[in-house]
């Protein structure tokens, strides 16, 4: 990850995220990893194109949890925007049973 770039977190008022972007590498995978620790061994991951860039899509019991985008250049993340805001999330569709997403 880029040194100067950072997480960008979208809660929309509703549900909890970072109020301000959390900047560097380090940072980032410590506030990445404690979101994840809150739901262990609930969270099934995605990888999807969002935007045209790499993308990951978390479900919590089969419905989207987070969003996270990422800006990139050929060598670098340059930035992770994540986004948990319930209201932006109703577009995600939430997975079957057979783990792959209700629609394509």
């Amino acid at each position: 990850m880029d040194a100067g770039e950072g997480v960008d977190s979208d809660g929309g008022g509703k549900v909890r995220a970072a109020l301000n972007v959390v900047r560097g590498s380090d940072r980032t995978a410590r506030l990445l990893l404690g979101v994840k620790r809150k739901y262990p061994g609930a969270v099934e991951e995605r990888l999807m194109d969002i935007n045209a860039e790499p993308g990951i899509i978390a479900y919590v019991d089969r419905v989207p949890k987070a969003v996270f985008a990422f800006e990139t250049s050929e060598t670098a993340i340059l930035a992770i925007y994540r986004v948990v805001n319930p209201a932006k999330l109703r577009s995600v569709p939430a997975l079957s049973s057979g783990g792959a997403s209700t629609t394509q």
